[in-house]
């Protein structure tokens, strides 16, 4: 990546941040209610008083839909005012992305100090706007939170104690459960138990803060209720499940379709990332996986999709050649032009759910947008295994400069003669 567009990236955050901001103070109603936040905040609530969390609602007629453990790990919020989670929430979201963008290109390119914090700046401004990480801020969702989890365990410093973030994410979400399996094949067997050792420790420890909640979720299976979550069919669900409930509606067809696809597609992506990973293509392997758990879990919402950030960083990393940065280009405007069409006009909750609930009809709507990012999950997948088959794999890239020119200053090795010297 050119140096002068790591120069700006203080600048290209700033005014992500600003339009983000901006939103706010044009629509508040939609996008500073942060009411997925306020959930949670209930939940934890319900776990300091002892209430049982899924009898009924616990937010107007809103239901809390995670593990016991998560609100647990919730309770916190229950004793601060709103506005002041808020600003946290909204804090936490924007620190996060900027340490996964600056953990990832630390580890892609020999970028450092300054250059590695403006690079990292670049690449987070640029994550703000991505559909499911816009949605997940204005929401308040825990998405990003997950998502930092399970890079800083799979992509930071390798110990003894790598996979307790995966076992803590799937305790809190349980879709990035998907990652133990995908260590298992991989063959990071201590990682794959620690992550189950910590999702266990999780489950009891809901046991002990809230027991009845937790008997009535895990025994009394109210973990696979999906009308719990919202009505399946809408286009907010972007699963497998989702896309066959839309188009041949709930019936045995749809369930022999569903198991056969989710085998097919879960077999051949955990190859994909397996694949990627041996190749030492590890962010990619990781935004794979992410995605394959979103896909053939029975409902996906959106803004669940916070994966391909990964892949942003990844091709903003490689975009020292043509075909990477009209892939980043591709990218940009396929992730981030659904945030701005319905804005302009509908100022009204449209704003926060993006393309897929515009008001568009007809076969562009119902095969395109209501299932825009399984589309998008699978012309990645496509996409990622065509580039593995005709590169050859590169552990680490000079984004700042050119690689002949960072080699070229680099000191010869010394001759016999010299060393003898």
């Amino acid at each position: 990546m050119p140096a002068r567009l790591a120069a700006a990236g203080p600048w290209v955050f700033g005014v992500c941040v600003t339009l983000h901001l901006l939103t706010v103070v044009l629509w508040p109603t939609a996008n500073w209610l942060l009411i997925d936040m306020q959930v949670y905040r209930a939940g934890g609530d319900h776990v300091l008083h002892g209430a049982q969390l899924y009898d009924q609602p616990v937010l107007g007629p809103l239901m809390f839909t995670y593990p016991p453990f998560a609100a647990v790990l919730f309770a916190p919020l229950a004793v601060l005012p709103v506005p002041v989670v808020q600003v946290l929430v909204l804090a936490l979201d924007l620190v996060l992305l900027y340490a996964i963008a600056r953990l990832c290109l630390r580890r892609l390119t020999t970028a450092r100090g300054s250059e590695l914090a403006r690079l990292s700046l670049f690449a987070a401004g640029l994550a703000i706007w991505i559909d499911p990480i816009r949605i997940t801020i204005y929401l308040g969702q825990i998405n990003i939170v997950l998502l930092a989890l399970v890079v800083f365990d799979l992509c930071g410093k390798r110990g003894r104690w790598t996979g307790v973030g995966v076992g803590i994410a799937g305790a809190i979400k349980l879709t990035p459960l998907i990652f133990v399996p995908f260590l298992l094949i991989t063959r990071q067997f201590r990682a794959a138990a620690v992550a189950t050792g910590t999702f266990a420790a999780t489950v009891v420890l809901g046991f002990l803060f809230a027991p009845a909640s937790s008997g009535r979720f895990w025994f009394g299976g109210t973990f696979m209720h999906l009308n719990r979550v919202a009505v399946p069919t809408e286009p907010g669900n972007q699963s497998i499940n989702g896309v066959l409930l839309r188009a041949f509606g709930d019936g045995q067809l749809k369930t022999v379709l569903w198991i056969g696809l989710t085998v097919v597609i879960g077999v051949a992506g955990m190859a994909l990332a397996a694949a990627a990973y041996r190749r030492g293509e590890w962010l990619p392997a990781i935004a794979l996986v992410g995605m394959l758990g979103c896909a053939i879990s029975p409902f996906s919402w959106n803004h669940h999709w916070v994966w391909p950030a990964l892949l942003l960083v990844w091709l903003f990393a490689k975009g020292t050649s043509r075909g990477m940065r009209a892939a980043l280009i591709g990218f940009l405007v396929c992730l981030g032009l659904p945030n701005a069409f319905p804005m302009p006009f509908q100022p009204t909750p449209a704003i926060v759910s993006g393309w897929m609930y515009a008001p568009v009809t007809g076969w562009f709507s119902v095969h395109v947008l209501h299932n825009l990012w399984m589309l998008v999950y699978l012309a990645a997948g496509i996409g990622f295994a065509r580039w593995l088959r005709t590169t050859k794999p590169i552990e680490k890239l000079d984004v700042i400069r050119p690689r002949s020119e960072s080699q070229s200053v680099r000191r010869p090795p010394k001759t016999d003669s010299a060393a003898a010297g």
